[in-house]
């Protein structure tokens, strides 16, 4: 959603093109003027790198002119072009640069873009009061001013912060005000996104069938116009998934498959990913496992073509993913390496043989090294998958994805990530993190539980696969208790030491997954269904020291632990869930 109110409320309405110069002639104004429209292009077309590369041109063009307006806007271009690669330190240096220009300029336009651009650092690392904070420096000017797209803008903002601070009633207030000028100005984007936006607020609130007309609503806005094609794919895509909330899987089919077909003929991969993962959904409920399993490997290539290295939104989560396959896969690498070299030298020796010895000599180093590489392969293969999917893949060449209808779902995720981030080294970050996984690493060896992945600072396991057993949400809840301990211990020793330390909060959840090996490079072991999801949720609404359990979970363990209940919680899909926190 968030893509949607900054690309392009910040493209489509201007926020890159430089209205700045479009009234003057000489050279280096109509040449600056250019490749900011070339860098708006980009950045909608999500081509960062190029986006990049005219940004840093138009700031040197700007700074030889030594026009300090140019300057400022370009570092606020730069800030959120950086918002989406990730590197969120840099787009904070970069606003507060431009800020600070506006600010000796008294630009008021420009001193209320900076604020607008702040909020959305702070709203995309989920800092949604610090984000409400900026957005409203940023109202403040908008209303004294007389850009009424600009105010609509920041209007659409406050209210999606405040929606997702959960005050949908000051929400709602903020998107009315917003689509009033929206209808003034006949901007049929701004109308459309505004009504996607409010559809997100009643489906927060729990009225999904009131948040699918809405959103049929902006969806209707956004049609008969070229401009808005991509709007149009996008609200189709959240139309399917609504549906397929409300059980209306087949309609969600026909929503789906119209979006994923205009998204094919825009080749928009952003688009194609999303509706694969809404077709997906819409087969698996209609029970054709094998359409929902190929639209499923369709968005996981989707999705990998995107990320590259499954990139996260932050950027020390991207280098510690980073940091953590490089370990694993540094054995692979050197294998191929010596491979090949022990070949090339097979090779020579082959040209130069004359006599038996020789070729007894050749078999066997030929014999030693099928054998050393076979143990390498295989020591690999088992650190990447557990032991039957490995087995399989190694007679068959593939592994058949498998439906489970019970494992239990363990998520863990350190509270405070980003600000101890923000005071070590990328070195120490690393170290942390891999003390802690090395020890829930040894936790679910010890429990007979299998680690399915980890991304940035969370860990993610199942109980009962690949092997089903009836014993998985106590090997998962006794895992978790032993998780908690040794993070307490890691703390304490931390505290003594005068070191930051992390805090965990623990999510499980009992019920169906589909697992299987995803991918076709770099290939993993994964697992998809609401299971995960709400185990997810259960991590995320959790409390720091505290293991949150799902009432699925609870019903099979709660003879074995007392637990205590805690209300519910909204699933996608599933309507409340109850939770219980599990007293040790």
């Amino acid at each position: 959603m968030r893509f949607l109110s900054l690309i392009y409320f910040c493209v489509i309405f201007g926020g890159i093109a430089s209205a700045q110069v479009t009234n003057t002639t000489s050279k280096e104004q109509v040449l600056y003027s250019k490749l900011m429209e070339q860098a708006s292009r980009q950045l909608l077309a999500t081509h960062y790198d190029s986006c990049q590369q005219s940004l840093h041109q138009a700031l040197e063009l700007a700074t030889r002119q030594k026009k300090f307006g140019w300057i400022a806007k370009t570092r606020n271009e730069i800030g959120v072009l950086l918002i989406y690669k990730g590197d969120y330190a840099g787009a904070l240096s970069n606003i507060q640069e431009a800020l600070s220009v506006y600010e000796k300029m008294n630009d008021q336009s420009g001193i209320a873009e900076s604020h607008n651009n702040i909020g959305s650092v702070y709203y995309d690392q989920k800092e949604y009061e610090k984000a409400r904070f900026s957005y409203g420096k940023c109202l403040v000017y908008r209303e004294q001013g007389t850009d009424r797209r600009a105010l609509g803008i920041i209007y659409n903002n406050m209210g999606d912060v405040n929606a997702k601070l959960g005050e949908f009633g000051t929400a709602l207030s903020y998107h009315r005000q917003s689509l009033a000028i929206w209808e003034e100005l006949k901007s049929i984007s701004g109308k459309a996104i505004t009504l996607e936006l409010m559809g997100d607020c009643l489906h927060q609130q729990g009225d999904a069938l009131g948040a699918l007309e809405m959103i049929k609503q902006g969806f209707q806005a956004a049609q008969g116009s070229d401009k808005n094609a991509r709007l149009s794919i996008e609200m189709g895509i959240r139309v399917g998934g609504l549906l397929n909330e409300l059980g209306r899987e087949s309609e969600a089919r026909e929503w789906c498959e119209t979006a994923h077909n205009e998204a094919l003929k825009m080749n928009s991969k952003q688009e194609i990913q999303k509706s694969c993962l809404c077709l997906f959904e819409a087969n698996k409920a209609l029970g054709k496992s094998a359409e929902a399993l190929q639209y499923y490997q369709m968005y996981v290539a989707m999705r990998d073509s995107i990320f590259g290295q499954e990139m996260t939104k932050e950027v020390t989560r991207l280098e510690l993913n980073y940091s953590f396959d490089k370990k694993q896969l540094a054995d692979s690498l050197r294998f191929v390496a010596e491979t090949q070299l022990q070949q090339e030298r097979i090779q020579r020796q082959r040209v130069g043989l004359v006599s038996i010895g020789s070729v007894l000599l050749l078999v066997a180093a030929l014999g030693f090294s099928i054998y050393y590489g076979k143990r390498k392969s295989d020591a690999l293969l088992l650190n990447i998958l557990p032991v039957e999917t490995a087995k399989e893949l190694k007679e068959k060449g593939f592994a058949q994805a498998k439906y489970f209808d019970s494992v239990t779902v363990l998520f863990t995720d350190f509270k405070g990530f980003t600000q101890i981030s923000e005071v070590l080294s990328p070195q120490e970050l690393v170290a942390e993190i891999d003390e802690c996984f090395s020890a829930f690493d040894s936790i679910m060896d010890k429990f007979g539980v299998e680690k399915i992945k980890t991304i940035g600072d969370a860990y993610m396991a199942a109980g009962g696969l690949p092997v089903p057993n009836t014993t998985h949400a106590l090997d998962i809840v006794e895992a978790a208790i032993e998780i908690e301990k040794a993070m307490s211990s890691i703390k304490e020793r931390k505290k003594a030491e005068g070191k930051p330390f992390f805090e965990i909060r623990i999510g499980i959840h009992t019920g169906p997954v589909v697992a299987g090996i995803v991918g076709k490079r770099k290939f993993q072991y994964d697992i998809w269904g609401d299971a995960v999801n709400i185990a997810s949720r259960m991590e995320s609404s959790g409390e720091v020291g505290k293991i949150n359990i799902s009432e699925a979970t609870y019903n099979v363990v709660k003879d074995s632990y007392t637990c205590e209940y805690r209300g519910e919680i909204e699933a996608k899909g599933k309507g409340k869930v109850k939770m219980y926190f599990l007293n040790v």
